[in-house]
């Protein structure tokens, strides 16, 4: 074999595992954006909540956080941007927010839930509501937003007026940070997007 022949022959080869490598990137990471879009959400709501416009909400607390045991940890800029789109998407339904409990109609309270622990199983027990995301492409965890509206007393006790949970993939560090943000605030606002507007 001449030298000519067996030069093309190892460029080609070169050429041949760069676009197999380069294949497996394109695929995995197409396979991480189609688990970055999935997500399972659900909604119930008490037949008798019908909100008048102007109801005022007050939160119970924070956004609660549990995630002491996940392989992602929530970053206090995305419990910002979940708790700020919660607050933002309910007042484009006519509801306003006080901080005063004695002037609030209602109450809202709000967990991101993305570990198996005792208290993580005892919130989600209390929303009694399961949203089920299919298998992952990937070997990804899952995490779940829930979010109640009840009397303004206690949500722990109180009948819930409305309640939802929306489950997607933490895909983290696969993402970039705004693209990740973005992606919460777009679940969050789906999510609320089911509370029926405070118009009666």
């Amino acid at each position: 074999m001449n030298l000519l022949r067996r030069m093309t022959l190892i460029k080609v080869g070169i050429f041949l595992l760069l676009a197999s490598l380069l294949s497996g990137c394109v695929s995995s990471a197409d396979r991480i954006m189609s688990d970055a879009r999935r997500f399972s959400a659900v909604t119930r709501i008490d037949p008798n909540f019908n909100p008048e416009r102007g109801s005022q909400l007050v939160w119970f607390s924070d956004l609660i956080v549990q995630d002491s045991s996940a392989g992602l940890q929530a970053t206090a800029q995305q419990v910002s941007v979940i708790q700020g789109t919660i607050e933002s998407q309910l007042m484009r339904k006519y509801y306003r927010f006080t901080e005063n409990r004695d002037d609030a109609d209602y109450m809202v309270a709000a967990a991101l839930v993305m570990d198996d622990s005792v208290q993580s199983q005892e919130i989600t027990d209390l929303v009694q509501i399961f949203p089920g995301l299919a298998n992952a492409f990937n070997d990804l965890e899952s995490g779940t937003l829930l979010v109640v509206i009840t009397a303004p007393t206690d949500p722990r006790t109180a009948p819930l007026l409305w309640r939802g949970a929306i489950q997607a993939y933490t895909v983290g560090e696969a993402l970039p940070d705004q693209m990740r943000l973005d992606r919460l605030r777009s679940f969050t606002a789906r999510l609320i997007d089911a509370v029926p507007e405070a118009r009666n």
